[in-house]
């Protein structure tokens, strides 16, 4: 190989590296990058706010509670929704007594009288649970107080019902033995419970079962059986009472809160003669005497 090419090679491949060189002084070096000090433990390292810290604020902390008041006085929550529902019983129970002056020409109204006042010391005792914070108590005596004011009412329009027909006996049959099985356990059942006194209710129901009872011998059908349907309704709320107080449980009872209960051809309640017996049939029953 003669010099000249050798030459001509060796200036080519000088003018190669000059021109690499060139371009890779033209770009800028890369920065470096400053590795921060990591703390050793958590407690090292500042914590970041979270729910809780700073402006934030868990829930429920400084919120109105259910059963407490705001700045203004006004009840929030759970506590205004029984307030609410203790209006509604108010209201009930003043227009049921007003019913009373209305009808205290006709019929007897003691017992009415009597039923008017538990169902305002019922709703009393409600308001005193509701202050107390017990919300399920509450609710559960104001709805006695309810359901006493309504018997009162029913004891009313009982005593000034029609007589009925001949037709109703059957009917009026299956009432009675109902109720007196139903009346006659809710007086087993408070002999046994002393801590809630739930004798009006009780000796209430056995008396309006005895009235009952001399209305259906008198032939008096519809009058005995809206009499004795009060005796039910009033050892069911007799039950209530008890079980909102803790000393039963159970919804209703046994024999007390079945469907039909008080009603004509009802489910039996341990009596002879009830399991499975058709309404249809219009054989009266053997309709027990009120001896509980």
């Amino acid at each position: 190989m003669t010099r000249k090419p050798l030459l001509s090679m060796l200036l080519v491949a000088l003018i190669a590296l000059f021109t690499a060189g060139s371009v890779l002084a033209a770009q800028p070096a890369p920065q470096e990058t400053e590795t921060p000090d990591l703390p050793t433990s958590p407690r090292d390292a500042d914590e970041p706010d979270g729910p809780g810290q700073g402006d934030d604020i868990m829930p429920g902390e400084d919120a109105t509670l259910p059963g407490t008041s705001d700045d203004d006085g006004l009840l929030t929550g759970d506590n205004q929704v029984v307030e609410e529902e203790f209006e509604r019983v108010a209201l009930l129970i003043q227009t049921v007594s007003d019913d009373r002056d209305f009808a205290e020409s006709t019929i007897d109204t003691a017992t009415v009288d009597a039923l008017i006042e538990n169902a305002e010391s019922l709703l009393n005792d409600a308001r005193t649970a509701l202050n107390g914070g017990n919300y399920r108590q509450a609710q559960g005596l104001a709805k006695a107080a309810a359901d006493t004011a309504k018997a009162a009412r029913n004891l009313m329009e009982a005593g000034m019902a029609d007589y009925g027909f001949p037709s109703q006996q059957a009917q009026a049959s299956r009432e009675l033995v109902n109720v007196y099985y139903a009346v006659q356990e809710v007086t087993g059942q408070s002999a046994n419970l002393s801590t809630v006194d739930v004798s009006l209710y009780v000796t209430t129901a056995q008396d309006l079962y005895g009235e009952a009872y001399d209305l259906y011998n008198d032939g008096t059908y519809e009058q005995a059986m809206q009499t004795a349907h009060i005796a039910g309704q009033l050892g069911r709320i007799a039950y209530a009472i008890q079980e909102v107080n803790g000393q039963v449980s159970g919804p209703g009872g046994p024999g007390l809160g079945g469907p039909g209960m008080g009603g004509p051809g009802g489910p039996g309640l341990g009596g002879p003669g009830l399991e499975g017996d058709d309404a249809s049939n219009q054989t009266p029953l053997t309709v027990p005497a009120p001896e509980f």
